[in-house]
């Protein structure tokens, strides 16, 4: 599986939009930014995570770097933005990636004709404050769409918030408290403290739960090896990765794999 950059695919390292038509299938990635793929007409499979959502007609892909995906028999005319946490308004994103399999939004009819049209915008300009005002109100629009949904998670402090988003993104590097705080303006023992308080987790326990539920998926749904999982998934030491993993799970990775293949 392949891992996409956002300094290879972000020119500006903000966001990069296009309007296109794609035809085909395109194997399992990941990435280390956020997208949107609106589908403006078309048919296909759309496999997120190992599951399989079909391509139709106002359906909205929102995607974060703890998912990967491929697209199977494709024939569609999409709208594609991607974008990196730096310029998400911090409470709509949270809202967005805090939602269980909320990958795949189909819209009515309604809701398409304003969100096609402010995607549309985003891709027409170069100007980059003019692409973020988009993107912004897109993502308000979407939270607000699902906010009544069950689930909600509970409202936190922005600084949280923010911080929960870099970790997202940043999961699979050697993020640490020091470099998190930084990223939120906080000194590290008052967002250690914070954290704390607003998750009921320590960072450190939270930054682990990320890579583990991401190296669970990628044993169920790819063919890396264990090693490439380990490394996938932001762990650095082998070692420790199996021997933290039979704690967390009772069961080596392989054999994680194993069982999950049954079913």
């Amino acid at each position: 599986m392949r891992l996409l950059e956002k300094e290879n695919l972000i020119q500006n390292g903000i966001i990069t939009a296009s309007k296109k038509h794609i035809t085909g299938s395109f194997t399992e990635h990941g990435h280390k930014f956020f997208e949107i793929e609106y589908v403006i007409s078309g048919s296909g499979t759309y496999i997120i995570d190992g599951i399989s959502y079909p391509i139709c007609k106002n359906t909205l892909f929102f995607m974060s770097p703890s998912n990967f995906h491929a697209i199977k028999d494709c024939d569609a005319e999409i709208i594609n933005i991607m974008f990196s946490c730096n310029l998400c308004d911090t409470n709509s994103i949270y809202y967005l990636s805090s939602f269980e399999n909320l990958c795949a939004l189909n819209l009515s009819d309604e809701d398409s004709i304003l969100i096609e049209k402010m995607l549309i915008e985003i891709t027409k300009s170069n100007d980059i404050n003019y692409m973020v005002h988009f993107l912004r109100a897109v993502t308000l629009k979407l939270s607000n769409m699902v906010e009544n949904k069950k689930g909600v998670p509970q409202s936190t402090q922005s600084h949280i918030q923010s911080a929960i988003i870099y970790t997202l993104e940043n999961f699979r590097s050697s993020i640490t408290l020091k470099s998190t705080a930084e990223h939120t303006k906080l000194a590290p023992a008052y967002l250690s403290t914070l954290f704390l308080k607003e998750t009921g987790t320590n960072f450190k326990t939270y930054l682990d739960e990320i890579r583990f539920d991401y190296a669970t998926k990628l044993l169920k749904f790819t063919q890396l090896s264990v090693s490439e999982v380990c490394t996938t998934s932001g762990f650095t030491d082998y070692t420790n990765f199996t021997r933290r993993f039979k704690a967390k799970f009772n069961c080596t990775p392989s054999e994680y794999r194993k069982e999950k293949k049954k079913r």
